[in-house]
């Protein structure tokens, strides 16, 4: 059983280490769309058995991200998830557990990000993923994935 989690993906222009919140913004400069998948029956051996994850969540194509970049303003116009042209999503900045500012200051604390990084935004759900279905993620009104499972 495999699920997806649509995400919109922040890409670091700078080193950050220990980066105040109110600094952080200087430390992206573009978004992308990306979709993560997870092998759930394999996640849920790995934590009954007390084992890492990683083959759950870090498998051959895990994860797909869309080439097309925006500009770090284009995240606050949301993302939308849709599978087989039906709006099954919507990610809103907004509303957020936490802002973008905090989880890159609090990331510069557990780790030095570097020029490039990419860091997937929490998702607030998953779905299940079904051979033939066609996925799409727009950030505002720009399709930057679009893609079959096969």
């Amino acid at each position: 059983r495999v699920m997806a989690e649509p995400h919109i993906v922040l890409r670091t222009s700078r080193l950050a280490k220990c980066v105040g919140e109110r600094f952080a913004s200087r430390c992206i400069d573009a978004v992308m769309a990306g979709v993560s998948f997870t092998q759930i029956d394999v996640l849920d051996e790995a934590r009954r058995m007390g084992m890492p994850w990683d083959e759950a969540v870090g498998f051959d194509h895990s994860s797909a991200l869309s080439l097309d970049m925006l500009s770090r303003d284009a995240m606050l116009e949301g993302a939308t998830f849709m599978i087989n042209d039906e709006v099954r999503e919507r990610i809103n900045i907004a509303d957020m557990a936490f802002s973008v500012d905090r989880v890159v200051s609090r990331l510069s604390e557990c780790m030095t990000l570097r020029i490039g990084d990419l860091i997937y935004l929490g998702a607030p759900e998953q779905f299940e993923v079904k051979i033939g279905d066609n996925y799409k993620v727009a950030i505002g009104d720009k399709v930057l994935l679009n893609f079959d499972i096969k």
